[in-house]
């Protein structure tokens, strides 16, 4: 279409862009390895640093603030759906930590530090605004839904032999069995967490051989009997670690 108006001109007529032939240099964050930037519009958005760092603007990148510091980490990826909803990844120094998320719901002013599900988060992206998926270094695809609760999180693909399985039965009383499956030696915890996120006991916590496991959780046997309710029972090793939702009926 051709404006016929010899008035028109384009908004970028006395400023033409020039495909990237020249830059302008807002400003410098020194000492810091920026991994990744996101903005939500044209004046709000974040960066992430090797030394563990989320950035914010609001004022399209002229000015920079700290929003939280993450000592040991290497911030890979962040996201956000909205001004208030994101995700940051990345990794952690600690070998036990390995891989790294956190969540905030309030544009970054405070952050939850979820569970490590696998190792080294490369990246993740929004599949819908509920459903996230993540990739690590060890080959794995991780589904998350955030409707079905904080920390709960499925393995979608993985190269790597380690497995959870649904505990049998569910809903169950008095008691259940859990299974799991690693494919090497490796330091192995099976923790069972209440809905509120409180670790209530502690089923596994020692060095296992490649092997397939059976263990027992019986509520009763815990000191402050439980009650009924959702419960979750998360299997963590060196490089892998996945949720399971149980349903215990009193």
């Amino acid at each position: 279409i051709e404006s016929t108006d010899s008035t028109y001109m384009p908004s970028y007529a006395t400023d033409p862009p020039d495909g990237g032939n020249t830059w302008e240099n807002q400003t410098s964050l020194s000492l810091l390895e920026i991994y990744s930037v996101y903005f939500i519009n044209e004046n709000v958005g974040w960066i992430t640093s090797n030394q563990g760092r989320v950035y914010k603007t609001t004022d399209g990148g002229n000015s920079w603030f700290t929003q939280i510091t993450y000592t040991g980490a290497q911030l890979t990826t962040i996201k956000f759906s909205d001004q208030n909803n994101g995700w940051v990844v990345g990794n952690s120094n600690n070998l036990l930590d390995g891989g790294f998320i956190s969540e905030t719901t309030d544009g970054g002013n405070s952050w939850i530090k979820h569970p490590r599900i696998i190792w080294n988060v490369r990246d993740f992206d929004y599949a819908s605004n509920d459903k996230l998926f993540f990739v690590g270094s060890t080959g794995s695809i991780v589904k998350h839904l955030t409707s079905s609760g904080t920390g709960v999180y499925d393995i979608y693909y993985s190269t790597q032999d380690y497995i959870l399985y649904q505990n049998y039965p569910n809903p169950f009383n008095p008691s259940t069995r859990i299974q799991y499956q690693v494919s090497g030696i490796t330091h192995v915890t099976l923790k069972v967490y209440d809905i509120l996120g409180n670790e209530i006991a502690t089923l596994v916590n020692e060095k296992k051989p490649a092997g397939k496991y059976e263990v027992e959780f019986d509520p009763a046997t815990i000191k402050h009997h439980p009650s009924s309710g959702v419960y979750f029972c998360r299997l963590q090793t060196e490089s892998y670690s996945k949720t399971i939702k149980m349903l215990y009926i009193k």
